[in-house]
């Protein structure tokens, strides 16, 4: 299977033409003018087709990646990984055996890690399918991982126990956090705010941040396909750190680019409108390198004028973990950490039992040992999820359910029946329609749901991560929850519009929507996210 057509990825690592930071012009206008004039001429020289798929990409309208292109059906993908296979065993393989140096260790170890099918199609996602330069970076990823962490990384996943105290202690910071939500692709956020660690080593820095990159995020089956933001708000202190570190950070983001198992689609950076931060620009453009330009937006301004500008290309202004003031919220870190300890928890429980904690052959698929975390902690645009207080009204996925529910209950009559009664109790459900008719209508919401692609998830409380709803009887149940919220928005709408009967139907209309509506008293949440009125 080819790359997509007349789209050119290929990865041209050469230096920059013309640009050595140690020849650039003192003058900080000819440094800008120099690296935006470059910049601009790369943007110039690449092919229409790839311009315009990274310029959708950058903004969050489509991904380059087609998945009825490339996995439409499994024989595809069995096909895919067969001809990867033979192509990186092959003896007279165009493939360099020093490149292959890593691979051929871990055949020498007999590990099921790198052989695993589901580690294989990180690298041939990420190069649409194309055989080649997915096994170039599948290798050189195995190189960078035993440079960091050793022959570990040949032998399974990456955990949080494999970072240092010091490394641990600079995750827990915050400055280097995942977002909770995903931006209109479905693509997970990483964000890098200010100076990242300074009081650690380059190499620590970079340990974390390959661990959120290299693991979390390469995992996740969505990003593998679409790719990952990063985005950063640079700060006091970052252009004294990447003057005094260039150079080494300039050779590992161009060893990061080749050899990271998924791509960057897009990257943000966010500079405050200072002369101090006009010098850190250029900087920033050449140490990124040619391959991270390609999808580089740089925002000036305000803290709210970056917000907003991001926001703008599909990131919510709440997810961002950075206060107007420039605090560094940790809230939702802190409980993604927690998360993170209990999946590792899980996959280590799994190995100790199954074969008595030897990763060599433990993700060999073929014994089908490995099961995923039952959990779920970062969910996709297409989950309904049921929470408290209301908090997950403005979700991608419980806007387009409240939008399909209005419509099959428009199909069905209810909403004209609903409206032309009097009451404005929570049972107008269980009032229009006979108990068999309302178990049909519940029957049907949730059979054309689940042909939707929806899924319906159950936020736990205290344990910060998401179970999926299954069973039948108690997706009824919530179902019935969100068709109440339904019809006493539309209740409240009407007399807020002055449309309703009286004074005394408005006052017992607007205040049920927070009341209890699940049983045993159970604070409104469960239908929550569909009973807040905005």
């Amino acid at each position: 299977m080819n790359a997509i057509p007349g789209l050119d990825t290929s990865m041209d690592v050469s230096d920059d033409e013309g640009v050595s930071f140690s020849n650039m012009v003192v003058d900080a206008d000819d440094d800008e003018a120099n690296l935006e004039k470059l910049w601009a001429r790369e943007q110039y020289e690449m092919l229409q087709q790839e311009r315009e798929a990274a310029i959708d990409e950058i903004h969050g309208v489509k991904s380059r990646y087609d998945p009825n292109a490339f996995e439409n059906h499994p024989q595809i993908v069995y096909q895919a990984l067969i001809r990867f296979d033979n192509e990186l065993n092959n003896a007279n393989s165009s493939i360099p055996s020093e490149l292959k140096k890593n691979y051929i260790r871990a055949l020498r170890m007999n590990s099921s890690y790198v052989s695993s099918s589901d580690f294989r199609l990180r690298f041939l996602r990420t190069e649409f399918f194309d055989i080649r330069r997915a096994i170039e970076r599948f290798c050189k990823c195995l190189n960078m991982l035993v440079e960091y962490f050793g022959d570990v990384g040949l032998l399974r996943q990456l955990f949080l126990s494999d970072l240092s105290k010091a490394e641990r202690r600079l995750l827990k910071e915050g400055t280097m956090q995942l977002s909770a939500s995903r931006d209109p692709l479905g693509r997970r956020i990483l964000f890098f705010i200010g100076n990242v660690g300074e009081n650690y080593s380059p190499r620590e820095r970079n340990r974390v941040g390959m661990y959120l990159i290299f693991q979390v995020l390469a995992e996740d089956v969505t990003t593998q396909r679409n790719g990952f933001v990063s985005i950063s708000f640079m700060t006091e202190g970052v252009r004294q750190a990447l003057l005094k570190e260039r150079n080494y950070m300039s050779n590992f983001f161009k060893d990061f680019f080749q050899s990271c198992p998924i791509r960057i689609s897009a990257i943000h950076m966010c500079f405050p409108e200072e002369l101090l931060y006009r010098l850190l620009m250029p900087l920033m453009l050449f140490i990124i390198g040619k391959l991270g330009r390609k999808n580089l937006k740089l925002h000036s301004g305000t803290a709210i004028e970056c917000n907003y500008s991001l926001n703008s290309f599909g990131i919510r202004i709440d997810d961002i973990p950075v206060t107007y003031s420039g605090t560094t919220k940790t809230r939702q870190h802190t409980r993604w950490l927690k998360v993170r300890m209990a999946m590792d928890d899980y996959i280590e429980k799994q190995c100790i039992n199954n074969v008595d904690g030897d990763y060599h052959h433990f993700y060999n698929s073929d014994q089908n040992i490995i099961k995923p975390f039952p959990h779920i902690q970062c969910p996709d645009i297409n989950c309904v999820l049921f929470h408290k207080n209301g908090v997950a009204w403005d979700f991608p996925g419980n806007v387009k359910f409240r939008a399909f529910l209005n419509e099959q209950l428009t199909i069905i009559g209810y909403n004209k029946s609903s409206s032309s009664t009097n009451s404005g109790s929570a049972r107008n459900v269980d009032i229009i329609v006979s108990p068999t008719e309302k178990e049909r209508l519940f029957d049907r919401i949730i059979r054309l749901s689940l042909a939707q692609n929806f899924q319906f998830l159950l936020h736990d409380e205290t344990k910060h991560w998401y179970m999926e709803l299954n069973d039948t009887q108690v997706l009824r149940r919530y179902i019935g929850f969100a068709i109440r919220g339904h019809h006493r928005r539309a209740s409240a709408k009407k007399c807020r519009q002055g449309e309703g009967n009286n004074t005394s139907d408005k006052q017992r209309t607007e205040p049920a929507v927070f009341t209890n509506m699940g049983e045993n008293n159970y604070s409104c949440g469960p239908g929550g996210c569909f009973h807040s009125i905005r």
